[in-house]
């Protein structure tokens, strides 16, 4: 991996980390199952639906 890319996955990381792990840490600890199908829910709306300041406010699904 190049290290242009670092500041990027470590954004990423800290956006699933405080909009999505801190909120469900009940959830991990009791059932990892239920954790992963939530985590999967929330990675289709913050990937297709949330909106992104880098594509001026819209979902990503806006830009194809």
């Amino acid at each position: 991996m190049e290290f242009r890319y670092n500041g990027k996955i470590e954004r990423y990381n800290r956006t699933i980390q405080e909009d999505f792990a801190e909120w469900h840490m009940d959830t991990l600890m009791d059932d990892i199952d239920e954790f992963s199908r939530e985590l999967t829910d929330w990675l289709l709306f913050y990937n297709t639906i949330r909106p992104h300041h880098s594509v001026r406010i819209n979902g990503n699904r806006f830009r194809l």
